[in-house]
């Protein structure tokens, strides 16, 4: 972190860093942080950098956790890739989520100003047919394997920010 030496001068910085937390009902800092609803289970670990000039910044960072639980979702392992660019632009690539039995993979494209568009795309393949309509509230006799793909855009007007 360099500070200004003169005035008007912007401070600028460079941060690198891995942190790791275990989720549980005796420490919820993820929960906490991000205002969910329901508490989250499991462990994280982020690895990343951080960037910054006066105002602009940019980071990048990879995420992987384990044994993950919300209310009634459960991941055994999900990795992604995080990029934010001094536009504002929010790049979420390499989703790879185990659950259900099987994999889902995506991506997405985040504008950050509202107006702005987003992009998401996922691959749904080898999930258990009855864990997925259970996880939906819906008994079922069924057995087999669900495969899926999606393909969604629209803009950031009216998304609002989290519950507080």
């Amino acid at each position: 972190v360099t500070l200004p030496t003169t005035s008007g001068a912007p401070a600028t910085g460079d941060l690198r860093g891995t942190v790791h937390l275990e989720e549980s009902d005796r420490s919820s800092l993820i929960t906490s942080l991000l205002h969910l609803e329901d508490r989250l289970e499991g462990s994280v670990d982020a690895t990343g950098s951080f960037h910054f000039q006066g105002r602009k910044w940019s980071g990048q960072a990879k995420l992987e956790a384990r044994n993950l639980r919300y209310a009634d979702l459960r991941a055994e392992r999900a990795s992604l890739q995080v990029r934010v660019g001094e536009e504002g632009i929010v790049e979420i690539d390499d989703v790879d989520v185990r659950t259900l039995g099987g994999r889902i993979t995506g991506a997405a494209e985040i504008a950050a100003e509202k107006g702005r568009r987003v992009e998401a795309t996922a691959h749904a393949e080898g999930l258990s047919l009855q864990d997925l309509l259970a996880t939906l509230g819906l008994s079922s006799p069924l057995v087999g394997s669900a495969s899926a793909d999606g393909v969604g855009a629209g803009s950031t007007d009216g998304v609002a920010g989290p519950k507080r």
